[in-house]
């Protein structure tokens, strides 16, 4: 061979190394054809053999070298193979020849053909599909022969040479084994049917005994079923009837079995769900009544704010400016005093009323009356039953500074550290003896004592409200309510 690569052999050395290339493929099962490229004279090609000879710089197939790269020897995967006007597919196994000084001088490919390795690996199994992959995972041979040149898709990695790797995948098992020699690997699909039928057939068997000793079973359980399903379709028709009608209902005491606990524990819910439902409405009724003294408090509401704007505008035709001034204050707080007939209403309205009329009695005390308001940023939207805060801050006026006393006031908004809001009123007054007696001058009908109730309506034992007397002077009121941002939670029968 290698005289005939240099170019030194004879014609009867040519004919003589493709006899014996053709005498190895017809000895042999797989090989189907060899290739030789070299830039010497090529012999003179001959049809009925299954040898190649071609030019190494003028060769069809130059991707086996990018395929080889540095490697001298390697698998160069699927490929078609042409020699005159036959073309088939075939395996192609490709080694450099390097002359003495290492340049490569000559590219020798033995092909194998696909439809012998398909019958090699038919022979092992007739259930299962076999797959012979490249180190690519295209399929050089499978049992079907109708993957040949595609990808498999391989569901798992395969990288022990000695320890197949499986997986079940969808209704197949998946085997996978990597080859020793070189990067090729196996994959053998069997269908789960095939693997289970014997399994299968037992577990009919076995559901088929089961279904007559059930039927069986069933046959003799009836009696029994039925006396144990009674008592709970009496509970169930007990339920349903009072569901629909609340009557007085006549339930099942002889029992003395665990159907009677049931009874008692159901006799029981039934009057539970009555006391709270006469709780809910009892509730509602308040909420109605504190609702009815809130629309008697408004009267009228734009009779009044109308009354209010022709006054205002009469004060500024007399060039009073000082009434004007208060006729709009008063007219902002009846504003914000109806809120267009809601009943609750963020922090930051109810602090604006307050210190509208805070405003409005520090004109008429002729500025013997300072105050200071402080308010939270991230409470300001949070809600609270509107005219809260006014009666406390009368209550100090009416009676804390009724000796004609400098009057001050601080009032502070703040969140604490638990998420609920404590309002906080300190005034410089004479003080008080007792803090249990309601104020008897209200606006509207709201007092110290309305603002108790309307609280414990809206937030039932969640809030709590402290009157006492101030380390200094005066009187020091504390509020402490939940902190709601909806106004849906405020109350139960909203």
């Amino acid at each position: 061979m290698n005289d005939v690569v240099r170019g030194n052999a004879s014609y009867f050395q040519m004919n003589t190394l493709t006899n014996e290339i053709s005498n190895i493929v017809v000895t042999s099962f797989l090989i189907d054809s060899f290739e030789l490229y070299f830039d010497a004279p090529i012999p003179p090609p001959r049809e009925d053999t299954p040898v190649k000879y071609g030019s190494l710089q003028n060769m069809d197939d130059k991707n086996i070298f990018n395929i080889l790269g540095d490697d001298n020897v390697k698998w160069v995967g699927i490929r078609e193979f042409a020699k005159f006007e036959d073309s088939r597919t075939v395996i192609s196994h490709a080694r450099k020849l390097r002359n003495f000084r290492g340049d490569v001088h000559a590219l020798l490919i033995i092909n194998l053909d696909p439809t012998h390795l398909t019958e090699w690996l038919t022979s092992f199994v007739n259930t299962s599909e076999l797959v012979l992959l490249n180190e690519h995972d295209q399929v050089l041979a499978n049992t079907s022969s109708s993957l040949l040149g595609n990808f498999y898709s391989v569901p798992f990695e395969v990288t022990d040479d000695t320890v197949p790797t499986f997986e079940r995948v969808d209704n197949d098992l998946v085997v996978g084994s990597r080859l020793s020699f070189n990067d090729w690997k196996t994959l053998s699909v069997t269908p789960y049917s095939y693997l289970t039928s014997t399994s299968r057939e037992i577990a009919i068997n076995m559901i088929f005994v089961s279904i007559i000793m059930v039927l069986v079973a069933l046959l003799f359980g009836l009696l029994f079923i039925s006396k144990l399903t009674y008592p709970l379709k009496q509970l169930i028709d007990l339920m349903e009837e009072y569901k629909l009608n609340r009557t007085i209902q006549k339930i099942p005491n002889d029992y003395d079995n665990e159907f009677g606990k049931i009874f008692d524990v159901y006799r029981n819910l039934t009057a539970r769900n009555e006391y709270l439902l006469k709780k809910v409405i009892t509730h509602y009724r308040r909420q109605k009544v504190s609702e009815l003294k809130a629309l008697q408090a408004n009267i009228n509401p734009h009779f009044l704010y109308n009354t209010l704007d022709q006054l205002n505008w009469r004060a500024i035709e007399n060039d009073d400016d000082e009434m004007s001034h208060m006729i709009e204050l008063l007219g902002e707080m009846l504003r914000i005093g109806l809120s267009k007939g809601e009943s609750v209403i963020p922090i930051e309205k109810e602090v604006e009323y307050v210190k509208k009329y805070l405003e409005l009695q520090s004109i008429r005390l002729e500025d013997k009356l300072s105050y200071t308001i402080h308010v939270d940023d991230d409470i300001k939207n949070s809600f609270i039953p509107k005219l809260t805060l006014q009666p406390f801050v009368e209550n100090s006026i009416v009676h804390g500074f009724s000796d004609s006393r400098h009057g001050r006031i601080e009032i502070a908004v703040n969140k604490t550290n638990s998420n609920d809001i404590v309002i906080t009123l300190i005034d410089n007054g004479i003080g008080a003896e007792n803090f249990q007696k309601e104020s008897k001058t209200s606006t509207g009908g709201y007092g110290i004592k309305n603002v108790k109730e309307r609280l414990k309506n809206y937030f039932e034992n969640d809030v709590s409200i402290c009157i006492e007397n101030h380390s200094d002077s005066g009187v020091m009121v504390e509020i402490i309510i939940p902190n709601i941002k909806n106004i849906d939670k405020m109350s139960v029968i909203n």
